[in-house]
């Protein structure tokens, strides 16, 4: 099994960093003044109050392991096809009316359409399915599609611009689309928000999917949740893309998941003692949307406490990745990798928190903090400051953190403690695991199923750095959301670097590999639509030096490039494509990262650009792995 393909950057991220491995191979490790060699410095009954007992989280208060309950029912003896094409919603909901207490609705893999929401109110139930990727349940419509919103529900102060230009209610329409705002004569009104925000409100039938409602012990395992391939839209377009939401539940689990196309991946309210535990937030390449994102919020938790997350992997760049919201208390985050990961605290939500084990991969983003909060092994792709309150006395957060990529220096005060050690040779680096194997408990270390590929199957990796640069200035682009490239009189002026991580991807040599960017307006061309007649000539040269970074490369730095492997016409508002299968082969046979340096025509003067792995339409490298026949 091979992983998937945003999954293949988090797991170059990730790499070399052993859960409780001492310390990076050939270095010495890094101990924290708060626990020691051993844990020996770590007081758990409660006196050393900068390091807390986090034990008690999750399922079951973390004493016991997640239980293996028994089928009680299979859906398909409810009339479950499961093809993709029949509509399943009532086989589930009948079987799971079914069900016995403490067993579970078995799902074999298979693809079932689900059409309306599907609430939960019984207690010790799993849905559980045969295969983590292989038992699909796919949502063709949105929730906004499929329900109307009803007399009454708008607020009555919204009332008055809930009509359209020819004074026709909205109410009894899909609110996912935008209307102009207009009251009952017709006369336009500025809404405050886009219309579209509505429909992420207290409607109960905007709430996920599959909605467990109250209660204990309402569980899901070994589930695909997927939506149809569309791109995303603007932070507040939010239309009912919502797979999972648990409401007031308390001891239950959700393990083994894998959410595709989603606003909102897994939502957590007034929950209490949930274990949730890998999870995989997918999309498809291109469903960035406004601003690049894939997704509003990935997993959220409000009003929530004494739950755990651990061993998430996120792809793409989401709005507010890991979120934090409500009155949060106790919860720990652990063990998860994102492309550009934000551990969010939104309304200062969150205290007492635990952070451990994460990767924020390229760490321009890194949190926004609350007080009263543990980090501890944080790595990234560039250094991270502390976080500081805002305001003219500009003190300190009152917070713990040991261990991340920082330029700043270690700090103690009455409330808070910064220790600055190097993550990849801290020891231990996750603080959560560690204080379980202190205390004698079970390890939720179950490990991430790998999504299987078919023979021949087409892969797509994403840029592990992008970034361009110009001639002469040691200026640094990381983070732009368009690299642009110039010739003149024979001179590269400016040119892009890209850079892709095959390692642990699988493949042994491509039948074809091609190289996609997206064309964009070029810097001297801002506010224009620049004419689609005269397209830059690109050339795409192979790099022999994978060291750079992009946050540190500029032109007085930039490593060589060989003479171009491809060519093609780079337009305005259009894909491109470049063959470069040999140099990838080549590639593949020794250190698996390809590096490429993308220049105009030297003989023609001209400027260009195309969209950054920051933008909504990134380059990407599209693999067609070679089948060989097996005697």
């Amino acid at each position: 099994m091979i992983p998937d393909v945003y999954r293949l950057a988090a797991i170059t991220l990730v790499a070399g960093l052993t859960l409780l491995a001492p310390a990076a191979a050939g270095a010495e490790p890094e101990y924290s003044k708060l626990w020691g060699k051993d844990g020996e410095l770590w007081k758990p009954d409660g006196t050393h109050t900068k390091l807390l007992d986090f034990t008690d989280v999750g399922y079951m208060q973390g004493d016991v392991r997640i239980p293996d309950w028994p089928v009680g029912v299979d859906i398909r003896d409810f009339g479950a096809v499961g093809d993709g094409e029949h509509d399943d919603t009532q086989a589930f909901v009948d079987a799971i009316d079914a069900c016995p207490p403490k067993t579970a609705v078995f799902i074999p893999e298979g693809r079932y359409m689900i059409t309306r929401q599907i609430v939960i109110e019984k207690d010790h139930i799993v849905l559980r399915g045969e295969d983590m990727y292989g038992s699909v349940l796919w949502f063709p419509k949105y929730l906004t599609e499929i329900y109307k919103f009803e007399e009454g529900y708008l607020p009555e102060k919204l009332m008055a611009v809930a009509y359209d230009e020819n004074g026709k209610s909205y109410l009894g329409r899909s609110l996912y689309e935008e209307f102009p705002a207009h009251d009952k004569d017709g006369t336009p009104v500025k809404l405050p928000k886009p219309l579209t925000r509505l429909a992420r409100g207290g409607h109960p039938k905007n709430s996920g999917f599959i909605r467990m409602q109250g209660g204990t012990h309402k569980c899901i395992e070994n589930l695909s949740f997927e939506f149809r391939d569309q791109k995303k839209g603007d932070h507040w377009e939010f239309v009912g893309a919502d797979p999972v939401k648990y409401f007031g539940v308390t001891d239950a689990w959700i393990r083994n998941v894998h959410v595709r196309n989603a606003d909102h991946g897994i939502t957590i309210n007034k929950g209490r003692q949930i274990s949730i535990i890998n999870i995989f937030l997918d999309s498809y390449p291109l469903r960035g949307g406004g601003g690049g994102a894939i997704g509003h919020m990935g997993i959220n938790l409000s009003d929530t406490n004494h739950c755990l997350i651990h061993n998430v992997e996120t792809t793409g760049l989401w709005i507010h990745d890991m979120v934090s919201t409500g009155g949060m208390k106790k919860v720990v985050w652990s063990r998860i990798s994102g492309y550009d990961l934000k551990l969010d605290h939104h309304s200062m939500g969150g205290m007492h928190d635990l952070y451990t084990e994460i990767d924020h991969g390229k760490g321009s983003r890194p949190f926004s903090s609350s007080k009263l909060e543990t980090y501890w092994g944080l790595s990234s792709r560039r250094p991270i400051p502390y976080a500081r309150v805002k305001g003219p006395e500009k003190d300190p957060k009152r917070n713990v953190v040991v261990g991340m990529r920082t330029d700043d220096p270690s700090e103690t005060g009455e409330e808070h403690l910064w220790e600055t050690l190097d993550p990849a040779k801290l020891h231990p680096r996750n603080i959560y695991i560690a204080q379980l194997q202190k205390k004698g408990k079970p390890l939720p270390d179950y490990p991430m199923p790998e999504r299987p590929y078919a023979s021949g199957e087409p892969r797509v990796f994403f840029p592990v750095d992008d970034a361009d640069v110009t001639q002469g200035s040691d200026r640094n682009s990381g983070g732009s959301r368009q690299l642009a490239i110039s010739s003149s009189k024979g001179e590269h002026k400016s040119s892009a670097y890209v850079k892709f991580d095959l390692k642990a991807c699988g493949i042994e040599r491509a039948e074809r590999a091609v190289l996609k960017i997206f064309g964009g307006k070029p810097p001297h061309q801002k506010g224009k639509s620049p004419a689609k007649g005269q397209p830059m000539r690109l050339h795409a040269h192979a790099v022999d030096d994978d060291s750079w970074n992009e946050y540190a490369i500029h032109a007085n730095n930039a490593p060589a490039s060989e003479a171009a492997l491809a060519k093609c016409a780079l337009g305005f508002g259009e894909w491109h494509e470049l063959d470069i299968t040999d140099f990838v082969n080549r590639q593949l046979a020794g250190d698996d990262v390809i590096s490429l340096r993308l220049t105009g025509d030297p003989e023609v003067d001209g400027k260009a650009a195309f969209n950054s792995s920051d933008s909504g339409d990134p380059p990407h490298l599209v693999i067609t792995p070679e089948v060989r026949d097996v005697d």
